[in-house]
């Protein structure tokens, strides 16, 4: 009866554990995932900086003369411009619902008015 009762008592011992530990997995996935969104989001930020720099350099180039080859360019990026912007859009949606996945996997801790843990 003894050696059942121990059996027990490491099970249940052993769950909180496993839970503990599943939940730190879970939330070290959940981080890596929100860097790996900002990474992403920050290299789109840089190429769309670049294709609106070169945007504007091809605009100031046009001038009152038609080129058909620049109008080319600078519709095809308008389109590159207008599709990183969607793209970019849907990093910082992706990264905002992971870090709300973040803020309701911590454990709540009791702040005080100074936001000082308790």
């Amino acid at each position: 009866m003894l050696i059942l009762m121990q059996n027990s008592d490491e099970q249940s011992s052993r769950k909180p554990a496993e839970e503990y530990n599943h939940m730190v997995r879970s939330q070290t996935n959940l981080l890596d995932e929100v860097k790996s969104a900002n990474a992403r989001w920050y290299e789109l930020s840089w190429e769309l900086d670049e294709v609106e720099h070169r945007l504007a350099e091809l605009i100031a180039l046009r001038e009152d003369k038609v080129d058909m080859l620049l109008e080319r360019e600078i519709h095809m990026l308008q389109q590159k411009r207008s599709d990183l912007e969607d793209h970019l859009l849907q990093h910082m949606l992706q990264t905002d619902e992971l870090n709300s996945q973040i803020r309701r996997n911590q454990p709540h801790a009791d702040v005080d008015e100074n936001n000082d843990a308790v």
